[in-house]
């Protein structure tokens, strides 16, 4: 069983959900929905890559400098 886990620096602070999602697109779309809570607006991936060389934890980096990470996690 696979699931994937979310963590973001949004405005220099670190946040940490204590959620696990699905699929790595509902963690994205989860992403987005907090962010337009938080009122930050018009928010686009500007650049994405794995870190430390593991396809399975992709950092993204979306235009405003705020940025989120999303691994995914097997049982």
């Amino acid at each position: 069983m696979k699931y994937y886990t979310l963590d973001a620096v949004v405005n220099n602070d670190h946040v940490r959900f204590n959620k696990y999602f699905c699929t790595r697109n509902e963690a994205i779309a989860y992403m987005f929905d907090y962010l337009n809570g938080k009122y930050i607006y018009g928010s686009e991936v500007e650049e994405e890559y794995p870190l430390s060389g593991d396809k399975h934890n992709i950092e993204y980096v979306l235009t405003n400098n705020n940025r989120f990470n999303v691994q995914r996690h097997c049982l």
